[in-house]
């Protein structure tokens, strides 16, 4: 059977809507820039676009910031010194009450951006305020300031925002919501925007409404939008087995900020595989990770419509592209996790242990959890959870010194 979609034609707002985009599935052939630098204002970081909810995690040069699991509270690591702290500059504050200055509510979504740290948060000081706002306070945690208001009616329970970007002097959000029409249930996914000084044009990019929901992943190059989405209606494993991705369904969405123009530049259906999330670089060349029933998995470069292999892995575990790699980790035989990292041009750069040189107050490696935060040419960036004493923790791996680990924050 093929994919149930449900695609709205009109949103109900109580907001001014610019529309929501639908991609042109024209010139899918080659794939061509608009301008990159027009627009004012810098690029969102692909490489910290966390999808690990509710964690954050991002950095500036010299600097890295982000939360754990289970508190509320920001923190940074200093790369010069190896410092790492609550991210508050009150000298005096015992960081243990919402009245730190390092403390956030809920969302949070860090994101460094001209020269100021933002997060979306309720007002820890006001009880009775249920709606959301863009905060912002220099990289020191100083003078903290409450900004854009995100309306907990018309936003946050209309779309449940699951994590917020800010690329270009706009906030971007990607909903998750749950559709309910009589007796009938489904999921709807959209990518919004509105400008970083609460002007009105509150503009709606992407929505699509399905029986299982959609991964969609955005990545930020100057003036275009790079959308992958990835849809699934596979509803039982064994199924989804038998049908042989018939019911999945790829594309990637080249979305013009300034004129508000789309187009599909790769389109898949019907394919055997799970797909990882797409990477796009800086020139706007886009990788992606891939998953065949955990026989092989493979990276590959989209280019003309296509796909071609830069490198394949054989047997069952799990890849991702992210700036200037991409990296596979599996469990060998002997129940040891394993990790191999590549160049995005398939060039080897590690081939070992995930865990090597061990983590400090962390005993069996093999059985703890964790999740990829971060990925470039140097270091794997990973939170790490023990699930029995609930230590976790965000640490940073070196690609060239034997995956060394340096704790940057946790508990």
């Amino acid at each position: 059977m093929k994919p149930r979609r449900i695609y709205a034609l009109a949103l109900a707002l109580c907001l001014l809507l610019a529309g929501c985009t639908h991609a042109d599935p024209s010139g899918t052939d080659a794939i061509a820039l608009y301008d990159l630098t027009a627009l004012p204002g810098q690029d969102a970081p692909n490489s910290n676009n966390v999808v690990i909810f509710p964690l954050s995690f991002t950095g500036t040069e010299g600097y890295y910031y982000g939360t754990m699991a289970l508190d509320n509270y920001v923190y940074y690591y200093d790369q010069a010194s190896g410092v790492s702290d609550v991210l508050c500059a009150d000298p005096s504050c015992t960081h243990d009450s919402n009245t730190c200055s390092a403390y956030i509510s809920e969302m949070n979504s860090l994101n460094v951006y001209d020269g100021k740290l933002y997060w979306v948060g309720k007002d820890p000081a006001d009880e009775d305020d249920h709606d959301y706002y863009l905060w912002c306070s220099d990289l020191t945690g100083a003078n903290r300031q409450k900004g854009l208001k995100i309306s907990n009616t018309d936003v946050v329970l209309e779309y449940s925002p699951q994590v917020y970007y800010i690329h270009r002097d706009r906030l971007y959000f990607i909903g998750h919501n749950n559709i309910v029409d009589g007796t009938e249930t489904s999921l709807r996914d959209t990518l919004f925007s509105i400008p970083l000084d609460g002007g009105e044009d509150f503009t709606c990019i992407y929505e699509i409404t399905t029986v299982n929901g959609a991964a969609l992943t955005p990545r930020f190059v100057g003036n275009t939008i790079f959308l992958g989405v990835y849809i699934t209606e596979d509803t039982d494993q064994e199924l989804a087995e038998e049908s042989h991705g018939e019911d999945r369904e790829l594309q990637v969405i080249q979305y013009d900020i300034p004129t508000g123009e789309s187009r599909v530049v790769y389109q898949e259906t019907d394919f055997p595989e799970y797909f990882g999330r797409p990477w796009v670089t800086a020139d706007g060349e886009i990788y992606l990770t891939s998953s065949d029933n955990e026989q092989s998995t493979h990276l590959w470069k989209l280019e003309d419509g296509s796909r071609t292999e830069i490198v394949s892995w054989q047997g069952a575990g799990s890849a991702t592209a992210g700036d200037g790699a991409a990296i596979f980790t599996w469990t060998d035989d002997n129940g040891v996790r394993m990790a191999d990292v590549v160049s995005l041009d398939g060039e080897p750069i590690y081939s070992g242990m995930l865990f090597p040189e061990g983590i400090p107050g962390l005993d069996d490696l093999n059985m703890i959890s964790y999740g990829l935060l971060s990925i470039d040419e140097d270091y794997v960036f990973l939170f790490l959870f023990e699930p029995f004493s609930g230590t976790n923790y965000v640490a940073r791996l070196d690609l060239h010194n034997n995956l060394e680990p340096t704790i940057l924050w946790g508990n």
